[in-house]
Parts: structure tokens; C-alpha cells; sequence
């Protein structure tokens, strides 16, 4: 399968870290003026050509994967032309800056064949790995409430992190994160929800939100709630902290420093955890099959939606539904 890369401001690892014969790198490109591509034709693992324009990137490999790593807020215009060529995307969440430009990107998506999916890769680690294959084989009866939490180092950001037009917002890009886990591991929708965020004491970062608080009502009267910060100390160990907590009729399912521990009718147990997988070779897997293809371009446009109405709710200190 031929592969492209546009941009590299996201999380070009996903796809440098599952090399394999499946695929092969032909060509990459800057999503937006001034995007530096250094740091990605610096990797070893790169040999191929730097395109000055993803245009031309496009019209000259004619790829059958496009991998759109850009400003998460001009990330919409790349997924939309590769929609509109028959080119499968691997897009770097949220898929789109404002409902306007999701709405296209579904009508797009819809018309087509090719195949849509969101950079979740988290959900993909060894603890999220654990937590899926437990609830498949056993579970923790009946769930009503799911809370989780997302926590970063703020450092010093990149300059498109200030402003909401080329960022889009920590809501959309760190929280998508928390929405994709909340949705995934219940298996239900979000009705309706409540979200806040803040700019204070964001060290000069402009537009970009410090912090930011949701609360979601699912199917079957599910709560769920969604904390995200970039509070995070900079002597702490790890870059970020994830945290989940399923809560059910039977028991209670958490993932906090990298372990997974479960809480039901006997003492508290840590689970042993399974291997990580690889997101990205789950989706060129997607590529192959219609049914899973599909499944795929739902959950990315999903969480993007809630994402964006959570932004926009937040806005506004206001209740939103979907």
C-alpha cells in the first residue's frame, strides 16, 4: 500500500513505529505554509521525497493512504480532497475544526469507499489493550458510570497551539482522547452533555485551554465525566497521565499509572497486562474489510462531533444534545 504523509505536528509515530512490507512511504509533504517538516525527513526511517505542496504530493504518487498529520485546526481540507480522490485517511483527531467542515467530511466519507479513521493510539496501549479484553471475557456487570481523565505537561507549545483557529482547542485534541474511551468501552451513545474550559494561567499560550471539565448523559442513563488539564508538573515522571474508572453493578474496572486494577466481590487485584497493539496496523487491516472500514469512519467522525459541541457548549457555559 502506498503512504503519504502530510504534516508533522501530530503523532507521526503511530505510523514510523508499524513499519512492516504492507506499506511503504512514498512521499511527504507540509499541511500549511510554515509547517516545518525537519524532525520527520531527520528520521532514519524516512527515505523518500519532501513535496513543497500536498497538492502535488497527491497528484504525483496518487497514494492509496493518506496520513493527514497537520495543524490539527487545517487538518479538514486534507482529509476532505483525499475523500473526494478515493484515498483511505488516517487523520489526526479532531477531524475537523468546526461542525461546518465535519458535515463535508461526512457527506464525503458517505459518498465514497475509502476508508476514515481517527490517530486513537492510546486505546491501544498495553492497559487499554488489558482493560478491552476483560470486559469482552467477564465484565463488571452492568455499567453506569465511566469517569476519565486526561493530564499533561504544558511545556512550551508550538505557536499554531495558541489559537483556536489552527489548534482547535483542548477539548477537540486532548479530550478526543477521553470521548473515544468513554464511547468505546461502553458501547453507547452520548445523548447530551455539559462542558466547561478555561484559558487562565495557561503561561501565555493564547487561546489554549488550561483546562477544561465535561459531563455526558449515554444510553441507558450511563453518566459519564471527562476532567482535562495541562497541569501536569514538569518534575513528574511520565508525560502524561490517563486515567479511566468503569464503574458497574458487579464491580469496578480502573486504569491509573499504567496498571489496571480490578475491584469486585474479592479484594483488589491488579490485572497482568496484555501486549500493546498497533493502531495504525489496525487500520490498513480496516482498509481491507467494508464492515470494519466503516466501523472505523463512524467512531472518528462520532468523537469529533461530541468533541466539537463540547467546545462549543463550553463556550458558552451551556448544555448541548446530540
Amino acid at each position: 500500500m502506498k503512504v503519504v504523509i502530510v504534516g508533522n505536528s501530530g503523532h507521526k509515530n503511530y505510523v514510523l513505529d508499524a513499519f512492516s512490507p504492507a506499506f511503504s512511504i512514498e512521499g511527504v509533504a507540509p499541511g500549511v505554509e510554515g509547517e516545518s517538516m525537519d524532525s520527520l525527513m531527520g528520521d532514519p526511517r524516512i527515505d523518500c521525497p519532501l513535496y513543497a505542496d500536498w497538492h502535488a504530493l497527491l497528484d504525483r504518487v496518487n497514494p492509496d493512504l493518506v496520513v493527514n498529520n497537520t495543524w490539527y485546526g487545517r487538518a479538514a481540507a486534507v482529509t476532505a480532497e483525499s475523500l473526494k480522490r478515493g484515498i483511505h485517511v488516517f487523520a489526526e483527531k479532531p477531524l475537523a475544526g468546526s461542525l461546518e467542515e465535519l458535515d463535508e467530511i461526512r457527506r464525503l466519507w458517505r459518498k465514497g469507499s475509502a476508508v476514515l479513521g481517527g490517530m486513537f493510539g492510546i486505546s491501544y496501549s498495553a492497559p487499554f489493550v488489558t482493560l478491552r479484553e476483560y470486559l469482552k471475557s467477564e465484565g463488571i456487570g452492568r455499567l453506569r458510570m465511566i469517569n476519565a481523565r486526561k493530564s499533561y505537561k504544558l511545556g512550551e507549545r508550538p505557536e499554531f497551539y495558541k489559537h483556536r483557529d489552527t489548534y482547535t482547542g483542548t477539548i477537540p485534541w486532548v479530550g478526543s482522547h477521553g470521548v473515544d474511551w468513554i464511547l468505546r468501552y461502553s458501547g453507547k451513545r452520548i445523548l447530551e452533555g455539559y462542558a466547561l474550559h478555561s484559558t487562565e494561567e495557561n503561561c501565555g499560550h493564547g487561546d489554549l485551554e488550561l483546562t477544561a471539565l465535561c459531563s455526558y448523559l449515554l444510553e441507558d442513563g450511563i453518566q459519564a465525566s471527562l476532567s482535562i488539564d495541562y497541569c501536569r508538573p514538569g518534575a513528574a515522571s511520565t508525560h502524561g497521565d490517563d486515567r479511566l474508572r468503569l464503574a458497574g453493578t458487579e464491580g469496578v474496572l480502573e486504569i491509573r499509572e499504567g496498571r489496571v486494577f480490578l475491584i469486585d466481590s474479592g479484594e483488589e487485584r491488579e490485572m497482568p497486562l496484555l501486549p500493546a497493539e498497533s493502531v495504525f496496523s489496525s487500520f490498513l487491516q480496516a482498509c481491507l474489510s467494508t464492515e470494519s472500514g466503516r466501523i472505523w469512519g463512524d467512531h472518528a467522525l462520532s468523537v469529533s462531533e461530541i468533541c466539537l459541541k463540547s467546545r462549543d457548549a463550553a463556550d458558552g457555559c451551556r448544555r448541548f444534545t446530540l
